[in-house]
């Protein structure tokens, strides 16, 4: 693979990403994604073509609009570079065909759900509904396997998590410890990658989230602020990780247990 697909990929993917930052704006404010100007957060005017290159801008403009000199988010340029990053990587391991694009659009729906839920503590449906859909149709070019195994997996993780917060709910009286966004998003995941895959994902996700949400009870308190963790990043990470090692994941599990 040429130095030159790479940077194309990188690129392709920090465009990928700046459209994701829209959706963290947009979405939480029931403002349509693909319709209207790009426009500043800060005092709304429409953004120069400098302002919309994907990192370039920001940098170019000193991290400062144009318009009214506001300080542009940094949450932009970093969703920008991680995306292009990813993208990168998932060259890397698939070459290119026709399953790197399927799971660079895998992942840019996980980028947008994962950011979303980090800021707002929402995974919106606008993103896990159409990826549902957009699994079901890729499915024969990922890990899933086809139609039948997107159908199974969806259900199966889906599933699996509504059951874990219906018992978390019952056994440990928390009836906020697993919303409904995580659940969809669990079930798309399981449209990619199938039911092995979803549920080696969720359980990925499960075990950083309670390494990290024990950390920071430990560092904060046992504070009711400490232990609300949003689990739409970790779920985007496990699933990312078995994207790329589902095979090796697998086998080192099964070694581990002998």
């Amino acid at each position: 693979m040429t130095n030159l697909a790479y940077i194309t990929t990188f690129l392709l993917g920090s465009a990928i990403g700046s459209f994701a930052g829209v959706c963290v704006y947009r979405i939480p404010r029931q403002q349509p994604v693909a319709l209207g100007f790009s426009r500043c957060d800060a005092c709304g005017m429409s953004l120069t073509w400098l302002q919309k290159l994907p990192l370039l801008g920001y940098f170019c403009l000193g991290g400062r609009s144009r318009c009214c000199g506001s300080r542009i988010p940094r949450r932009y340029p970093a969703l920008e570079a991680l995306t292009g990053a990813l993208f990168a990587v998932l060259l890397w391991r698939f070459g290119p065909d026709i399953q790197f694009l399927a799971a660079a659009l895998f992942v840019a729906l996980l980028v947008a759900a994962a950011t979303v839920d980090l800021y707002h503590r929402i995974i919106p449906d606008k993103i896990t509904l159409p990826g549902m859909v957009l699994g079901l149709a890729l499915s024969w070019s990922m890990p899933a396997k086809g139609l039948a195994g997107g159908l199974v997996g969806l259900f199966v993780c889906g599933g699996f998590l509504y059951f874990s917060g219906w018992l978390s709910a019952r056994l440990l009286k928390r009836p906020e410890a697993m919303g409904g966004g995580d659940i969809k998003l669990a079930a798309m995941i399981g449209t990619f990658l199938g039911w092995e895959g979803g549920l080696l994902a969720v359980t990925l996700a499960a075990f950083a989230g309670t390494v990290v949400g024990s950390a920071g009870m430990l560092l904060k308190g046992a504070s009711l602020s400490a232990r609300k963790v949003p689990f739409g990043p970790f779920l985007a990470a496990g699933a990312f990780t078995v994207l790329l090692w589902q095979g090796e994941l697998i086998t080192w599990i099964l070694d581990i247990s002998e």
